[in-house]
């Protein structure tokens, strides 16, 4: 089965499951049939998408490499978080391709040319895209600087993974890439005097 639609198949079953899943909610409890046959059914959709996932990812061949999509959160009304954040997941990005990793970081590839020809810099604007890389790769990694659990683009990113049976891995960044890319000190332009930091335990969220 060639990639595409191994893909295709899977976000079929994912959302028949979905359909199934509304369906046992608004099923009335009298039913007792009607709703073991829908649930016999979703048990062999969900045993058929964990099949698949292996699948998925055989016929990436891309000699040898893996591809890793390289998630983090971006979008800040300040410039100068933008480019903390910019800074340090193209650090982050740079380790990865030192160690062989085919890395795709959507930040990495956009932000100075958003910067220079001012373009948008939020999900709606790049979120197609994105979506189209990330269909592509083996698997999903997450640099979690200050902010990713509630951004929009990044946790659009973990669903669109999860829905393509991606591997997400969470990088939890070391307190010194914490410090340079927190909206806190940048904006405030001051020194931290949060203790503990709110942020290092957000990767456990």
């Amino acid at each position: 089965m060639s990639r595409a639609p191994a893909n295709a198949a899977l976000q079929h079953l994912h959302a028949e499951c979905a359909t199934l899943r509304k369906l046992l909610q608004s099923a009335p409890e009298a039913d007792v049939v009607g709703k073991a046959c829908l649930n016999s059914r979703l048990e062999e959709l969900e045993k058929e998408i964990e099949g698949m996932k292996g699948a998925v990812v055989e016929t990436r061949a891309t000699g040898g490499i893996r591809l890793v999509y390289l998630a983090t959160p971006y979008s800040h009304a300040s410039d100068a978080v933008r480019h903390a954040r910019f800074l340090a997941v193209t650090e982050v990005a740079a380790r990865m391709w030192r160690a062989g990793l085919g890395v795709y970081s959507p930040i990495t590839l956009t932000h100075e040319a958003a910067r220079r020809h001012e373009m948008p810099t939020d999900w709606r604007f790049w979120g197609a895209l994105c979506r189209a890389t990330l269909e592509q790769q083996h698997e999903m990694h997450v640099l979690c600087l200050p902010g990713w659990s509630q951004s929009v683009g990044v946790q659009a990113e973990i669903a669109l993974a999860k829905q393509l049976g991606l591997p997400v891995r969470y990088i939890e960044p070391d307190g010194e890439m914490l410090c340079a890319a927190c909206p806190e000190r940048i904006v405030g332009n001051t020194i931290c005097s949060l203790e503990p930091c709110p942020y290092v335990c957000e990767v456990a969220a």
